[in-house]
């Protein structure tokens, strides 16, 4: 079981992600973390369906009563902040693994200007591997012999 931490707190059991909800004091069910085109967010809409429903933001009897035993049993402090280890699916765009959230499916996340705006988030630097000129060799002209 994993803590990660990323402007929210986040926990993995298995392939379930679960979201710290500080209004609730709970943790709560979510469907997956991923990049939406400007900001890494969290999707839950399959647990908000209905705001009459008695388990809503939990889905059913079985999710709370879960979420109420990890409520008691982790540990919030002891957290890392590897966002990668959130991702359940990801996919690699450029040099970068990352998951994509398809609340918005008109826009097209997958470009270059996309990349640019998650390293940007991240505040990190694409991976290259870049061809150095060699400089140091020494050049000699065999013409004037």
């Amino acid at each position: 079981m994993d803590v990660i931490k990323h402007q929210e707190l986040y926990c993995k059991l298995q392939f379930q992600l679960f979201l710290w909800d500080t209004g609730w004091e709970i943790w709560r069910p979510i469907t997956k973390v991923g990049w939406s085109g400007t900001k890494i967010t969290y999707d839950d809409h399959k647990y908000k369906k209905d705001i009459f429903d008695p388990y809503y933001g939990f889905g059913s009897f079985e999710m709370k009563d879960l979420c109420k035993k990890l409520t008691d049993f982790i540990d919030r402090t002891k957290y890392t902040e590897d966002i990668e280890k959130l991702f359940i699916y990801p996919e690699f765009l450029y040099d970068r693994k990352i998951e994509f959230l398809e609340m918005c499916p008109q826009i097209n996340l997958k470009t270059k200007e996309s990349w640019h705006k998650y390293l940007n988030y991240l505040g990190k630097k694409n991976k290259t591997l870049r061809k150095f000129i060699d400089c140091k060799k020494t050049r000699r002209n065999n013409n004037g012999k």
